[in-house]
């Protein structure tokens, strides 16, 4: 259920619960060569001249900030700052990449940004982009297009984009070069200390002798390897979050990336087993900053369902995050898929935020 891919602001990030892109950070072997208007051809629709003077490039030293506050224009005037430099402070303790953070230039004036932002499992999240006030919007089309050449210059297979729209410029900017709407993600959240109460979880505990609950919860380790690929490709067949990203990418590569969401811990990662066969897994991850835990991933497997292993599976996380003595359990969720969406409703998730994705494809590097 949770085949998301992350915003860095505050949603989880993965499309569709973790299937797409989780948190974390590959290197950047290539930088993004300089790109002045004219030399990248004049964009259909574009007014000959009228973006002669701008120039895109990487973010150079001593721009970062400058950069990453016009990003973050749409966040309180009094929290753009704080927030440019924790990005920023990220960057320099190598936990979020630059590589892909694009300024566009106009006589030496900042007059737009863009952040193709790589991510672990040969994945990036692309930030909307945004202009300085008086821009035309032909400049937000080229630094999408600059983001996009970026992009093909890495070792990246799938990049996401999360608006809150439907249809706007930016969406159009995006699908001009080849993202492709994806689905609405619904993101939802629950407060366990309410919610879930010892009793209400006795008899989740994972332990064999269970005889009120018919599942078993065994924590991951390397020696389950093989068994978390296998469960996870199954839970993925005829599954209603997110059907269009089947086959999208590498498993080992899914892994990384919900590897690098929060704080990994093997401890966090279950599989779950009924009758003694694998029906299912749970990915967590801790957000200990926000007082959270993350449900990067729940599935079960086709033969098991309709047997309400689903809603078992999320009281469990539930207990998991009690335990941990975190306040709050977070996910996301395909807004088509109504089933997912009562079962968590059922089990005290309430909505607090939606996002619209795009996704655009890469071959494989030769």
């Amino acid at each position: 259920m949770g085949r998301l891919l992350e915003d860095s602001w505050g949603l989880p990030k993965h499309v569709c619960g973790g299937r797409i892109i989780p948190k974390s950070f590959l290197r950047a072997s290539h930088r993004l060569g300089c790109l002045v208007a004219r030399g990248c051809g004049i964009l259909p629709g574009m007014a000959t001249g009228e973006l002669d003077n701008v120039q895109v490039r990487p973010v150079a030293a001593g721009e970062e900030i400058a950069t990453l506050k016009l990003l973050l224009a749409s966040w309180a005037p009094q929290e753009q700052l704080a927030q440019a430099q924790r990005l920023w402070q990220l960057a320099r303790e190598r936990k979020v990449d630059l590589a892909g953070l694009l300024v566009a230039k106009a006589d030496g004036r900042l007059v737009g940004a863009i952040w193709a932002q790589l991510q672990a499992g040969r994945t990036a999240v692309v930030w909307l982009p945004r202009l300085a006030d008086g821009q035309p919007s032909d400049l937000g089309r080229l630094l999408v297009q600059s983001a996009t050449e970026f992009l093909r210059s890495q070792d990246v297979r799938v990049a996401q984009v999360l608006g809150p729209e439907r249809i706007s410029a930016e969406t159009a900017w995006f699908e001009a070069n080849g993202f492709a709407y994806l689905a609405e993600l619904q993101y939802l959240g629950c407060n366990v200390a309410k919610l879930v109460a010892p009793t209400d979880v006795a008899d989740l505990s994972g332990k064999p002798d269970s005889a009120a609950v018919p599942l078993r919860f065994e924590v991951y380790d390397e020696a389950s390897h093989a068994r978390l690929l296998a469960t996870l490709e199954a839970t993925y067949r005829d599954t209603l979050d997110c059907p269009a990203l089947n086959g999208v990418r590498d498993l080992e590569d899914v892994l990384e990336g919900y590897r690098a969401t929060g704080a990994f811990a093997p401890e966090r990662w279950f599989l779950v087993v009924a009758d003694d066969r694998d029906v299912g897994c749970l990915l967590l991850a801790d957000h200990a900053d926000n007082d959270q835990y993350e449900l990067v991933y729940m599935g079960i497997v086709p033969a098991a369902r309709g047997r309400r292993f689903g809603q078992l599976v999320a009281r469990f996380a539930q207990s998991q995050t009690q335990a941990a003595g975190r306040s709050r359990l977070v996910l996301a969720v395909d807004a088509a898929n109504e089933p997912a969406r009562k079962m968590y409703e059922a089990c005290g998730f309430t909505p607090w935020a939606h996002r619209f994705v795009w996704l655009r494809q890469f071959p494989a590097s030769t």
